[in-house]
């Protein structure tokens, strides 16, 4: 992010720049920014929501679930969480909040 910042004919322009990448982590590239947010969701939540929405088995959705990083080695690199455990309303009024939180600091 400070090199964008560097490289930008008006770095007070560049405030926040969303990076959405599904796999920063596991890729390394969490030092591209400045913070790195994190969703996190209970295992058997997730399970429930591979299951219905996409039509998985038990076994199924929990392979997948166990093949991706843990909330746990997401929240090791988390300036900031997101908990996606409940209904849409409440994830977007938890984002709401940190945005105004970002918005302070930066």
């Amino acid at each position: 992010a400070a090199n964008l910042r560097a490289a930008h004919p008006d770095p007070a322009a560049l405030r926040v720049i969303v990076l959405e990448a599904a796999v920063m982590i596991e890729a390394g590239w969490t030092d591209l920014a400045d913070e790195v947010w994190v969703t996190t969701t209970e295992k058997e939540v997730a399970k429930v929501r591979l299951m219905q929405r996409n039509n998985l088995s038990e076994e199924q959705a929990l392979s997948r679930i166990n093949s991706q990083i843990t909330n746990e080695e997401r929240r090791a690199v988390a300036h900031v969480e997101l908990a996606n455990n409940g209904a849409e309303e409440a994830l977007a009024a938890q984002v709401d909040e940190k945005v105004e939180s970002l918005r302070a600091r930066y």
